[in-house]
C-alpha cells in the first residue's frame, strides 16, 4: 500500500498564499480590492512568495541535478571537480566505425582521446564533456571535447590544434573502431557550461560507486546493452540480484553476454550473488492473404498497403508482453484495422527461435534455426513464456502477406454459326457474357441448371449450335467437352467465377468435325 505524504503540497505563489490568508480571515471580513485588510493581506503575501522562492531554491541548490551556477560548483567541489575556465582547448571528435551499429552504443562523458602532432609529439589529454549515443543503424557520432588540465606540462603555448590529429584513444570504447577531429580544436573563451560540468561530475559519481544497483545497471549498458533491469530479489536472502536483459538476440551473442559478466564482476560488492537472464525472443512470421478494399489496386499501390500492414503488426507484437499469448483473432483484428484492407482469408504462423552455432560459438552471424511449434491454420495462438519475448524481424522474417486471389474457371468455345456475320458474333459475345455475370451468384443447382440452357442462350443469339468447349480449372487443369457431351460438367460447378475465354466461330459447311 503507497504511503500518504506527511505534507498535501500547497500553492506557495503570491495568489495561493493570498487566498488562503483570505479565507483564513472569516466571512465577516472585508475582503474587496482597495480595502484595508485586502492591502495588508497581499503585501504579507508578497513577502512570503518571495520567502517560499527563495526557500525552493535554496533546496534546489544542494542538488547535482537541480543546482546551477556557483552552487552546482559548490556541489562537484564534494567529488573533487572544478569547473574548466575560459582558455581551454576545446572542440567536437568524430567517433565512428566501419560498419553500422546494431544496436545503440552509449559514451559517456569522460571517454577521453589524444594524439601526436606532425613532429611526433605527444598532444594534450581531451575528454568528452557530454554523454552521446551512437543510434543503431549508424556509424558516427559526434561528441564536444575539452582539454584536461595538466600541472606537470605548461600546454598554453598550445593555440590550436589541426584538423585530424586526436586519433588515439588511451581506452577505448566499446563497438567505436576509430576518432579524430574534423575541425581545429581552439581555445574557448567562456567558463564551461553548466550541463557540460553536470555530465563530468555524474561520470565520476559512477566511476566511484560500485555496488549499486545504478552502478550495476550503467556499466551493463556501457557494455552496449540498450534494455536492462536490475533489482533485488524479494523476500529472498539478502545479497541477491537480478539482471533480466531485453535485448532482441542477445542470447545469442556470446561475446556480449562475457562482456556483461566482466562488467557485472567488477560492480558488484564482494558477497553478492548476481543472475543474469535474458528474454528469449520468439520470431513470429505471420503468413496471411489480405483482399483490399479496392479490388483494382495496382501492384505498387498493393506494395504500399502490404507496408502499413507489416508495421502494424510489428508494432502489435512488440507491444505484449512477456507471459502472454500471441492470438490469431488479434492478428487479424489488428490487419482489418489498416486502412485499406477489406478483408483477411487466412492466417498462419511461423514461429522459431534461434541459439548460437556450436561449430562457431564466437561467430554471432553463424545461426541454428529451431521452428518450436506447428504453422497449421488449426494453430489459433502461441505460448509466450514468462523469459520470452514476441517479435517480428522484418529482415530476416519478414510477414509474408499475399494477395487474396478469387477462384476462376475459364470456358473457352469453338461455335457453329451458318454464316461469318459480326453482328451474330458480337450478340453471341454479349450473351455469353451476361451468362458469366449471372452464373457466379448462384449456388450448385442454379449453376447447373443455367448449364442446360446455355445452349439455347448460343441459338438465341443466332448461332447455330456449340461444337468444343474446353474448361479450364482453378488449378489449371483443362477438361474438353466435344459437341455430343452435356456441357454440365462438374469441373464448371462450384465456389468460383466463370469467365469467358477465347470464342472461335466457324461456319457449317467448312468446319471439320472435331478429333
Amino acid at each position: 500500500m503507497a504511503r500518504k505524504p506527511i505534507l498535501a503540497p500547497i500553492d506557495t505563489h503570491f495568489r495561493g498564499v493570498t487566498n488562503r490568508l483570505l479565507e483564513a480571515l472569516g466571512a465577516g471580513a472585508d475582503v474587496h480590492a482597495g480595502s484595508v485588510i485586502r492591502t495588508l493581506v497581499e503585501a504579507y503575501a508578497r513577502e512570503m512568495a518571495t520567502f517560499y522562492a527563495m526557500l525552493e531554491r535554496a533546496h534546489q541548490a544542494g542538488y547535482l541535478d537541480s543546482a546551477t551556477g556557483g552552487a552546482l560548483d559548490s556541489v562537484v567541489a564534494l567529488l573533487g571537480i572544478e569547473r574548466a575556465r575560459a582558455g581551454r582547448l576545446h572542440g567536437k571528435v568524430e567517433l565512428s566505425r566501419s560498419s553500422p551499429t546494431p544496436y545503440d552504443i552509449r559514451i559517456s562523458a569522460g571517454f577521453r582521446v589524444t594524439g601526436r602532432t606532425p613532429d611526433g609529439e605527444m598532444l594534450p589529454l581531451f575528454e568528452t564533456v557530454e554523454d552521446v549515443v551512437m543510434a543503431a543503424g549508424s556509424t558516427r557520432v559526434l561528441a564536444a571535447v575539452q582539454e584536461l588540465e595538466d600541472t606537470s606540462r605548461d600546454t598554453t603555448t598550445i593555440p590550436s590544434i589541426g584538423p585530424n590529429l586526436l586519433t588515439m584513444t588511451p581506452r577505448p570504447a566499446l563497438g567505436i573502431e576509430s576518432v579524430t577531429n574534423l575541425d581545429p580544436i581552439v581555445r574557448n573563451s567562456v567558463d564551461e557550461s553548466d550541463e557540460n560540468l553536470r555530465a563530468r561530475a555524474k561520470m565520476a559519481l559512477r566511476q566511484s560507486q560500485c555496488g549499486t544497483l545504478e552502478s550495476i545497471k550503467a556499466a551493463i549498458l556501457e557494455q552496449g546493452v540498450a534494455q536492462v533491469e536490475v533489482y533485488e530479489r524479494e523476500g529472498d536472502a539478502p545479497g541477491m540480484i537480478d539482471v533480466l536483459i531485453g535485448d532482441p538476440d542477445f542470447e545469442r551473442d556470446l561475446q556480449a553476454r562475457e562482456r556483461v559478466s566482466r562488467a557485472l564482476r567488477a560492480t558488484k560488492a564482494a558477497g553478492v550473488r548476481a543472475q543474469v537472464r535474458f528474454l528469449r525472443t520468439v520470431f513470429i512470421q505471420p503468413v496471411l492473404q489480405l483482399k483490399p478494399a479496392d479490388p483494382m489496386l495496382d501492384e505498387r499501390s498493393f506494395a504500399r498497403l502490404i507496408e502499413k500492414v507489416q508495421q502494424a503488426l510489428v508494432a502489435h507484437v512488440a507491444s505484449l508482453p512477456s507471459e502472454t499469448v500471441v492470438n490469431r483473432r488479434k492478428l487479424e483484428a489488428v490487419v482489418l484495422a489498416t486502412p485499406g484492407v477489406d478483408d483477411v482469408e487466412s492466417i498462419k504462423f511461423g514461429v522459431l527461435t534461434v541459439s548460437p552455432d556450436p561449430r562457431a560459438p564466437t561467430d554471432p552471424t553463424r545461426l541454428l534455426l529451431n521452428r518450436r511449434r506447428d504453422t497449421s491454420l488449426t494453430l489459433g495462438y502461441i505460448d509466450i513464456g514468462m523469459s520470452e519475448r514476441a517479435l517480428i524481424d522484418t529482415k530476416r522474417w519478414p510477414p509474408i502477406i499475399v494477395r487474396e486471389t478469387e477462384k476462376l474457371r475459364q470456358l473457352d468455345l469453338v461455335i457453329v454459326v451458318t454464316t461469318k456475320s459480326k453482328g451474330v458474333e458480337d450478340r453471341v459475345r454479349a450473351e455469353l457474357r451476361s451468362f458469366a455475370n449471372r452464373f457466379h451468384d448462384l449456388g450448385d443447382r442454379g449453376q447447373q441448371k443455367l448449364l442446360d440452357k446455355l445452349r439455347g442462350v448460343v441459338r438465341s443469339a443466332g448461332a447455330q449450335d456449340i461444337a468444343l468447349a474446353i474448361v479450364t480449372d482453378e488449378t489449371g487443369t483443362a477438361h474438353v467437352l466435344t459437341g455430343s457431351e452435356t456441357l454440365n460438367h462438374p469441373a464448371l460447378v462450384g465456389d468460383a467465377a466463370l469467365a469467358i475465354g477465347g470464342l472461335e466461330f466457324v461456319v457449317a459447311d467448312k468446319r471439320e468435325e472435331p478429333s
